[in-house]
């Protein structure tokens, strides 16, 4: 039914209501949103009746209008979930409580409904993964989000953000990808960062990209994590470096051990003798902390009596190239040799990080 803004300031105003009986109009949804839209007086909330109350668009309508006043929509929403029991709907009032406080310092309250969301969404998500085969490849799921909810964007769009918190956090490490995929953050931004996440998205789940394409706002879950990693992307570097030297230092100790008794070369030297053929001689001295005076004493002069050493006998020769050869393995996956960058003694320890 239709009513006009007369009727309307008439009720708000205690006038006459033409003819309209007052119990009618506080029963109808329309009309009590029409009145909380032009009065914007909460207090009118006790005089709708349960129906209007338990009215699934009026109460998203109030969630909306009333987005500041967090006690009134969280009173008002609990007294709908209470009450309706209708999974779909208490999901829809849940989502629109999250996007109402979710940039609020209510973090309490937040939680709440976060929480709500979430046992819903890790629900849905055990369902899909449980009917995911190989003879159906339903990627990450979006297309049973899309068929279930697809009447409800907010919804949609509050699944489809929470997919791709999931994808990022459970399912792939994104900051070791984009440092598969990237040279440099720059990197991204050749052919448009938005196409760069919308074709990364489709290699997990094509239709939540496409949904994407036409939602952008569901890359805002993706832009902040490139965001993230974008600006320690030299930092991830060196703590990866760091760590695959460390592994690599582990990895020939635990070898060497078998041998130390066997060889005339002790471990450092065969590992750093190694490095000069690796082309990572400076590389080794900066992560093993060596400074000059100490390399000058231990390997400067020494190089006649390394390749004697080695042409001595197979024993020799069998340990220095398994040195080698897990030095490569650990810091390049692979067993080719690298490029040679000159004699060992050619470090320039006044560049070395200190």
């Amino acid at each position: 039914m239709k009513y006009g803004m007369d009727l309307v300031d008439d009720y708000i105003n205690g006038g006459e209501l033409e003819g309209y009986d007052v119990e009618e109009l506080e029963n109808d949804p329309t009309f009590m949103k029409k009145v909380f839209m032009a009065s914007g007086d909460k207090r009118l909330y006790s005089h709708c009746s349960l129906r209007v109350k338990y009215d699934y668009d009026f109460v998203c309508f109030l969630i909306t209008r009333f987005s500041n006043d967090h006690e009134f929509i969280d009173m008002v929403v609990s007294n709908y979930l209470n009450a309706i029991k209708d999974e779909k709907k208490q999901i829809g009032v849940v989502c629109r409580m999250c996007n109402a406080l979710k940039n609020s310092h209510d973090e309490d309250l937040y939680g709440k409904y976060r929480i709500m969301f979430l046992a819903k969404f890790m629900l849905e998500i055990i369902l899909i993964e449980g009917s995911n085969t190989e003879d159906m490849d339903i990627g990450l799921g979006f297309c049973i989000f899309l068929e279930e909810y697809g009447y409800d964007d907010v919804i949609l769009n509050s699944f489809a953000k929470e997919l791709l918190r999931y994808l990022f956090s459970d399912k792939i490490d994104l900051e070791k990808e984009l440092h598969k995929m990237l040279n440099t953050p720059k990197d991204a931004y050749n052919g448009g960062l938005m196409n760069f996440m919308i074709n990364f998205i489709r290699r997990y789940d094509s239709m939540l990209a496409d949904y994407a394409t036409v939602h952008l706002d569901v890359l805002d879950v993706f832009q902040e994590k490139f965001n993230k990693y974008s600006n320690k992307w030299d930092h991830y570097i060196d703590l990866e470096e760091e760590s695959k030297y460390e592994l690599m230092f582990e990895n020939i100790h635990d070898f060497f051990k078998n041998y130390e008794n066997k060889s005339q070369l002790d471990e450092d030297e065969l590992i750093y003798f190694a490095g000069r053929e690796l082309g990572i001689s400076a590389k080794l001295a900066e992560h093993d902390q060596l400074d000059r005076e100490t390399y000058e004493v231990l390997y400067g002069d020494r190089e006649l009596r390394f390749e004697d050493i080695l042409l001595s006998s197979m024993q020799e020769r069998f340990i220095y190239e398994s040195i080698k050869r897990i030095m490569r393995e650990s810091l390049f996956g692979k067993t080719e040799d690298t490029p040679k960058e000159g004699k060992i003694i050619d470090i320039d320890f006044g560049k070395m990080k200190k």
